[in-house]
C-alpha cells in the first residue's frame, strides 16, 4: 500500500532508477522511513573521485534496499554510470564512489530511495563542477503555493554572454526571456516545481549551475491539499511541515515530532545513530525527503558547508533565578534542549514553549540541582524577552553581529558613556573608553593615577598588557599594534601634576609595528600645550622610529640599558633616553615644590613641562582613527531598534529589530510580495511595511474584496485580493407578446423581440449603462394590421 507522499511523488515525476542491491528477505516491519543522501562533495575537481552515500535512519528494521537514480537528463542522459564502485554496511548506509574518468556523468541531480514494500520515500542530492561558470545560492528552495520565489545563481568565472535557465532537464523547458542569475516566479505553483539549470549559452563543458524548486501545495502553515483545511504543527529548527501528512520534516541533525532536539556528535537521521563518513560533515550536502531539501551538517553554513556558524549560546548572558512555566514542575519537560539550542531558537524567532507571542530575545540557562528544583536546562519564557521587538533573520552569520573593535565603534553604536568595554571580537579585550575629551570615541592605551599598579614589568608582560582598565594599566603592545595599524591613528596624551595642573599633546599620526619589528613605534603632527617631548625637533630625544625596550630586551639605541637606568618601566627610549617616560616609577612626595627632587628620570616624566626631577600625578595615552567618526562601518540601531550586547567580556552586540524592521542595523523596511492589479481596476504604489494599498475599479465595475491592504511585520498582506465586477443593473420588466435577450450588467446589449403578428414600438436594444441604469426605454408589443383588411 503506497504511502500520501508516494502517491504524489509518482504522479508528479518519472524516477529512473538503477537499483544496486536489494536486502532483506524477512517479512517487513512498518514503521518511519527516513532517508538522508550526503554529497561528498558537492562540488568536486575535474581530476576527482566523487561519492554519493544514502543512510537509512527511519524505524523499518527490514527495508527491501537501496535503489539510487538520476533524477534529469543534464547532459549525460538518465543511465546511471557502470564507472563506480560501491560499498554497504547493512541496514545503516549505502555508499557509491563515480571514478573520475566518469567525466560529466559526474554532474547532475541524483537520488536514493529507500523502502519496505508499503512505504518508500527518497531523497534527491547534487553535484557541480568546482569550476562551473554559476553556482546556486542554495541547492533546495521550498515554497508554499501561491508564494513570490526568486531563484539565484552566482557568478563564479569571468564568462560573459547569455545566460539560459532551463527546468527539467534537456528535453524540458527552456525558460524565454530568463537571461539573469535570477528568476523570479511571481505566485508559485505545483507545475513550476522541479529541477531548473543555469549556464551560459553554448556551455559544452558541464558548467551549469543546479538547484531545485520544492512547491508546498498549501499556503503557509497548512496541510491536506486540496483543501488544505489541517493546520501544521510548530516544527523547530528550520523544520518544513509535509503537505501531505502534517509531520514536521526535520533538517540533518535535528529530530523529534516537532524537531525539538539536536542529535548529539554530529549524528543525523530521526534516531540521532548514522554520522558522516568519518564523523565530520564540513564540505558535504545532507539532502532529506520533501519538502524539506538540503541544507549543511548543524554547525556549517554556505554552499560548500565548510564555514562554521556561530555559536549561539556565546551571543547571551546565562541567568539563573528563572524557571519555564507558571511552577517547576514545568521544566522537566524540554530538558534535552541545551543553552545553544534555545539561544539559536529565540534568535531566529521560534515561538516560545509557553505559547506566548513574541518570542523572547534572550534565554535563561540554569544548571541542574538549581534552588528552584527539575532538571531543565534551557527555556523560552516570554517574561524573559529583553524587548517587544523581533530579532529578524540572518543570526547564522556573522556579518549581522556588531563586533566594535575599537572605542570609536562604541562610539558609533551609540554607546558614549565613559567607562570600560570589552572590544575586539573575536579576540576581546577590555579597554577603557573616554567619551568626553575632544568629542569621544578614544581608547586609552595607558592611565597612571594612583601608584596601584606597578610599571616595572618584563617584556611578555608589557607585549600582552597588564592592570585594570578601570584603573591604571597598559593596554598591551600586541593589541595597540592592531588598533593603530587597522587604520591610521592619532594620539592624544592627557598630564596632570601634583597641584591640579593639566596639559595634553596631540599627534596626528601614531602606530605601533609589530612584535618583528620589535614594536617600533611611528609619531608625528603635534599639538597641544605641554610643549612636545614624545617627538621633539631633536632626533636623539624623538621616540619615532624607536623600537620598544624593557629591563629584559635592551632595544635602545643608547650604550646603556635605558629601562635600567631610568624608572625600570618599558618605553620606546631613545639615543638620549629620551625627554618622556610615562611609564616610570609612581613617586610621590618628591615633586613639590617644583622643580621638584625626585631621582632624575625615574618617574613619570614630561621634561618639557616639569623636567627630569618632577613624577606627574596623572598620565592617560589613548588613540582613536585620525578620521574620527568617519571611519567606523558600524552606526546606532536604526527606526526604534534597541542595541542588545551579548555575554560579559563577548564584545558582541545586536540591532533587536522593531517589527517590521530588518538588516543588521535595523534599516531596511520589510517588504511584502507586489500585489497585482484588478481587472478593470487600479491600485496605488506601496510595498514596504505599514504601506497602505488602496484599490478601485473602472466605472461600471464595483470592488468585490477588501478595498484597502497593509503590508504587515511578517511580511503578508492583511485582508484579502479584490476583483473588480461589473456592475448590475435593474430586472428589466417583461415585454408582452415578445421576448428579451439575456443581460443583466454593466455592458450588456439586450434585444427586444415581438411575437409573430406583432410588431415593436420603441427601443429594439437598451444597454446597461455605468450608472446601472438601462439606456432606451420599456418597448411595447402591438398587433401588426393588415392593411387588405382596412
Amino acid at each position: 500500500m503506497e504511502t500520501v507522499r508516494e502517491a504524489r511523488v509518482r504522479r508528479k515525476c518519472r524516477w529512473l532508477w538503477v537499483v544496486f542491491v536489494v536486502a532483506c528477505f524477512a517479512p517487513a516491519i512498518t514503521g518511519v522511513v527516513d532517508v538522508t543522501i550526503v554529497s561528498k562533495y558537492q562540488f568536486f575537481d575535474e581530476s576527482a573521485d566523487t561519492w554519493l552515500h544514502c543512510y537509512y535512519t527511519g524505524s523499518l528494521l527490514n527495508q527491501n534496499g537501496y535503489q539510487f537514480g538520476v533524477e534529469v537528463d543534464t547532459g549525460s542522459g538518465t543511465r546511471f554510470t557502470s564507472r563506480r564502485s560501491t560499498s554497504r554496511v547493512s541496514g545503516r548506509w549505502y555508499s557509491v564512489r563515480i571514478w573520475d574518468e566518469t567525466g560529466d556523468s559526474r554532474v547532475g541531480a541524483f537520488s536514493c530511495q529507500v523502502g519496505d514494500g508499503s512505504k518508500t520515500e527518497k531523497a534527491i542530492t547534487f553535484k557541480i563542477k568546482s569550476e562551473a561558470d554559476v553556482w546556486p545560492e542554495s541547492f533546495t528552495v521550498t515554497a508554499n503555493i501561491g508564494d513570490p520565489v526568486t531563484l539565484q545563481m552566482v557568478q563564479k568565472s569571468s564568462r560573459t554572454g547569455t545566460l539560459v535557465w532551463r527546468k527539467g532537464g534537456i528535453g524540458g523547458t527552456v525558460l524565454t526571456g530568463q537571461n539573469g542569475l535570477s528568476l523570479a516566479i511571481a505566485s508559485v505553483q505545483s507545475s513550476d516545481e522541479g529541477i531548473y539549470e543555469c549556464y551560459y549559452q553554448g556551455d559544452t563543458d558541464r558548467k551549469q549551475g543546479i538547484m531545485r524548486l520544492i512547491v508546498r501545495g498549501c499556503a503557509e502553515n497548512k496541510w491536506g491539499p486540496p483543501s488544505c483545511t489541517g493546520d501544521c504543527p510548530v516544527c523547530y529548527n528550520g523544520g518544513v511541515c509535509d503537505d501531505n501528512t502534517g509531520e514536521c520534516v526535520c533538517p540533518p541533525g535535528f529530530n523529534g515530532t516537532k524537531c525539538e532536539s539536536a542529535c548529539a556528535n554530529n549524528k543525523i537521521g530521526t534516531s540521532c545513530t548514522r554520522e558522516c563518513e568519518g564523523g565530520d560533515c564540513t564540505g558535504q550536502l545532507l539532502c532529506v525527503m520533501d519538502p524539506y531539501g538540503c541544507s549543511c551538517a548543524p554547525g556549517l553554513m554556505g554552499i560548500e558547508c565548510n564555514t562554521a556558524t556561530v555559536s549561539y549560546e556565546d551571543l547571551f548572558t546565562k541567568e539563573e533565578g528563572h524557571f519555564f512555566g507558571d511552577f517547576p514542575d514545568h521544566l522537566t519537560a524540554y530538558d534535552n534542549i541545551d543553552a545553544d539550542e534555545c539561544a539559536r531558537r529565540c534568535l531566529q524567532g521560534y515561538g516560545s514553549y509557553d505559547g506566548v507571542n513574541p518570542p523572547c530575545l534572550s534565554f535563561n540557562h540554569r544548571p541542574t540541582g538549581s534552588p528552584e528544583g527539575g532538571s531543565a536546562r534551557c527555556w523560552l519564557r516570554s517574561s524573559d524577552k529583553d524587548t517587544a521587538a523581533s530579532p529578524g533573520s540572518g543570526w547564522d552569520t556573522v556579518s549581522d553581529i556588531l563586533m566594535p573593535q575599537d572605542c570609536a565603534d562604541i562610539f558609533a553604536l551609540g554607546l558614549q558613556t565613559s567607562q570600560v568595554y570589552t572590544l575586539g571580537h573575536p579576540q576581546p579585550f577590555q579597554a577603557y573608553c573616554d567619551m568626553d575629551t575632544d568629542g569621544g570615541g578614544w581608547t586609552v592605551i595607558q592611565r597612571r593615577q594612583d601608584g596601584s599598579v606597578p610599571f616595572d614589568r618584563q617584556w611578555a608582560e608589557y607585549e600582552q598588557g597588564f592592570g585594570n582598565p578601570s584603573g591604571e594599566y597598559w593596554l598591551g603592545l600586541e593589541t595597540i599594534h592592531s588598533l593603530t595599524t587597522k587604520n591610521q591613528s592619532e594620539l592624544y596624551v592627557y598630564l596632570e601634576d601634583w597641584e591640579m595642573n593639566s596639559r595634553f599633546a596631540r599627534y596626528s599620526t601614531f602606530s605601533v609595528e609589530d612584535a618583528g619589528s620589535k614594536y617600533t613605534a611611528t609619531i608625528d603632527g603635534y599639538s597641544g600645550d605641554a610643549t612636545d617631548s614624545l617627538d621633539p625637533s631633536t632626533s636623539r630625544h624623538s621616540i619615532n622610529n624607536r623600537q620598544f625596550s624593557t629591563t629584559d630586551q635592551d632595544n635602545d639605541p643608547s650604550r646603556n640599558n635605558c629601562a635600567s637606568l631610568f624608572g625600570q618601566g618599558g618605553w620606546w627610549y631613545t639615543a638620549s633616553c629620551g625627554w618622556a617616560l610615562l611609564n616610570g616609577q609612581y613617586l610621590t612626595g618628591c615633586s613639590v615644590p617644583t622643580p621638584g627632587t625626585c631621582s632624575s628620570a625615574d618617574g613619570i616624566v614630561w621634561n618639557s613641562w616639569r623636567g627630569y626631577r618632577y613624577s606627574l600625578k596623572t598620565t592617560v595615552m589613548m588613540i582613536r582613527p585620525a578620521d574620527f567618526p568617519a571611519t567606523s562601518p558600524l552606526r546606532p540601531c536604526q527606526n526604534g531598534g534597541t542595541l542588545t550586547s551579548g555575554p560579559d567580556n563577548s564584545g558582541l552586540y545586536m540591532c533587536a529589530c522593531q517589527s517590521g524592521w530588518n538588516d543588521i542595523f535595523c534599516d531596511q523596511a520589510m517588504s511584502c510580495p507586489e500585489l497585482s492589479f484588478p481587472n478593470n481596476g487600479s491600485r496605488t504604489e506601496g510595498r514596504i511595511y505599514g504601506d497602505r494599498v488602496t484599490f478601485s475599479c473602472n466605472e461600471g465595475y464595483e470592488l468585490i474584496g477588501s478595498v484597502n491592504r497593509t503590508c504587515q511585520a511578517n511580511q503578508s498582506w492583511s485582508g484579502v485580493q479584490p476583483n473588480c465586477s461589473r456592475t448590475p443593473c435593474p430586472q428589466l420588466k417583461p415585454v408582452q407578446h415578445g421576448s428579451i435577450s439575456d443581460g443583466g450588467y454593466y455592458g450588456d446589449v439586450v434585444t427586444y423581440h415581438c411575437d409573430p403578428a406583432y410588431e415593436i414600438s420603441g427601443d429594439e436594444e437598451r444597454t446597461c449603462q455605468a450608472n446601472q441604469t438601462w439606456s432606451g426605454t420599456h418597448p411595447t408589443c402591438s398587433r401588426m394590421f393588415h392593411p387588405s383588411l382596412i
